[in-house]
């Protein structure tokens, strides 16, 4: 065994971190299919800390991921497969997370990491509040164990905040969230911020105090807006800052009492958003679209296999239909009412679907049939959930009227029916930039009720040299124009921008050389970022 070879050489650095290891147990492993070690982890669910056939072949893949040439955080060691294939690449620093001793103790006593560890190529933080001489400097490649995500993920960005926070120009506390949090992050720490990206989930008045008086931030960010964080913020004096990206429900555009406007800076990606949050008392409300991702950009190989004259990538919303069909069983709604709904939605569909004023129907809209079977359901969610529905039909009929025009798809089961034009899901890194590049236009067809914003989607394409079609909206014209876009009116349109692209070679690669330098000198996540520190600079 090599345990007190590493130890040895651990000590030399960490002498405390040594006699804790020396008192924990090993992790129970277990042998893979390969005959390698692994393990299972109990808490706080079950889960398998590595492949249960092939642990080392599963991190070359994830090596496969990583640049090498440069250092590499590793959050969760695991039994230290990935650290050990990292090593013997080279990698000129590698920085591991592991709060599980017990981990970190099997992982020494099964990888000889004396050499690295004795020459601090491999520094391991355990502590919550590590010291700085093992977080700095902290690499910016970060990789996180799979298996381990969801433990340590807010300790690895405790860490990143501990390190960064000593001579930033100020703290900033931001709530996570799927989209933006993290481009905003990163974009906040190349100017001199100090990030803190917390949980809002179980999020109490006590437990937000703490957080407050940990960081000490300048103020609090949320991707949408939250009258309950705006509440929590503005009573200590914190402005509160949003940015609302989602659709929300009116009862999330309103004010709790004791909040302070004056310290509440919200923007939204929808006029109507804006309009609400003003109705409702926020004097301190602009109007800002989405934007392009950091990550975007032309792509200039491996584009044969994209190439079409048209594609498609996004969800066919059949879940919407199916989450609709859902709620009327749960709602005890009889066997003969799904049917009639089905012919419901196609009529209201064909009656006014593709008109582009329609933004969906209304709780007062819902059928009789429908009331009079469930009286007692929440109208607002039914009409909602229909809206979905809608939208379904509406995406599906766009992209059938395409069929013939070799529209390639990408996205989930739900077109499947379109055989062989159905190309699976992309992947939202390098192959949804490869495919937004290499198409011949890029086909945007909203939701319904969401005919009033501009999707990231379009900022995307054009951030990646693509052309973008896209339904005809005052959304477009007030950020776009004709050499930036093309658009579409109804179906016959349609088929002829497609066409038109088809017959003039030039003109696709006119239009996307225009976006691309429009977006880029006003609609990246840069731009926006600057408009959300101006406000709060001023406040």
């Amino acid at each position: 065994m090599c345990l007190e070879r590493n130890l040895a050489a651990l000590a030399t650095h960490q002498a405390s971190l040594v006699e804790r290891l020396r008192s924990v147990p090993f992790t129970s492993i277990t042998a893979a299919v390969t005959g390698e070690p692994t393990a299972t982890l109990e808490v706080p669910h079950e889960r398998r800390l590595h492949s249960a056939f092939a642990p080392g072949l599963e991190a070359q893949a994830q090596l496969d991921t990583l640049d090498v040439t440069r250092p590499v955080w590793l959050v969760g060691l695991g039994l230290g497969y990935l650290a050990d294939a990292l090593l013997e690449r080279d990698v000129p620093g590698l920085l591991v997370t592991e709060p599980n001793l017990s981990i970190l103790k099997t992982a020494l006593a099964l990888f000889d990491f004396e050499a690295s560890l004795a020459a601090g190529r491999l520094r391991v933080c355990h502590d919550e509040r590590a010291d700085h001489a093992v977080l700095t400097p902290l690499p910016t490649q970060r990789f996180i164990h799979p298996a381990l995500a969801d433990v340590y993920e807010d300790r690895a960005r405790r860490a990143r905040f501990e390190a960064r926070r000593e001579g930033a120009r100020g703290t900033v506390l931001m709530m996570h969230g799927k989209l933006f949090v993290a481009d905003l992050a990163e974009l906040l720490e190349a100017q001199g911020w100090a990030v803190r990206i917390a949980k809002p989930a179980g999020l109490d008045v006590a437990r937000f105090d703490a957080l407050l008086e940990e960081t000490k931030p300048r103020f609090l960010f949320t991707v949408n807006f939250s009258p309950e964080l705006a509440f929590l913020a503005t009573r200590r004096g914190l402005t509160y800052l949003s940015w609302t990206i989602d659709p929300l429900p009116p009862s999330r555009l309103q004010l709790l009492p004791g909040t302070d406007p004056e310290r509440c800076v919200a923007f939204a990606h929808r006029h109507a958003i804006v309009h609400a949050l003003r109705a409702a008392g926020l004097t301190r409300c602009a109007f800002m679209p989405l934007a392009a991702s950091p990550s975007r950009r032309p792509a200039e190989q491996g584009l044969e296999r994209y190439r079409c004259a048209v594609s498609f990538v996004g969800s066919s919303l059949v879940v919407e239909e199916r989450s609709l069909m859902k709620r009327l069983e749960a709602l005890g709604a009889p066997t003969d009412l799904w049917p009639r709904v089905v012919t419901w939605l196609d009529e209201r569909f064909d009656a006014r679907g593709r008109d582009l004023s329609f933004e969906g129907i209304g709780p007062e809209d819902l059928p009789d049939f429908v009331r009079s079977a469930l009286p007692e359901a929440d109208a607002v969610e039914l009409a909602d959930r229909a809206n979905g529905a809608l939208s379904h039909r509406l995406r599906m009929r766009r992209v059938e009227l395409l069929d013939d025009l070799k529209i390639d798809v990408y996205g989930d089961d739900g077109w499947e029916p379109l055989g062989a034009r159905y190309r699976g899901r992309a992947h939202h890194g390098e192959e949804l930039t490869t495919i937004y590049t290499a198409s011949g236009a890029n086909l945007d067809v909203p939701r319904i009720y969401q005919r009033d914003i501009v999707t990231m989607r379009v900022f995307d394409v054009m951030r990646c040299r693509g052309v973008v079609l896209a339904e005809a909206s005052p959304a477009l014209k007030e950020l776009f124009d004709d050499a930036h876009l093309l658009t579409y009116t109804d179906d016959a349109s349609l088929r002829a921008q497609v066409l038109r692209l088809r017959d003039d070679p030039t003109l696709g690669a006119s239009i996307g050389e225009a976006a691309r330098r429009h977006v880029e000198a006003h609609h990246t996540m840069t731009h926006r970022l600057a408009t959300l520190l101006q406000a709060v600079e001023s406040s």
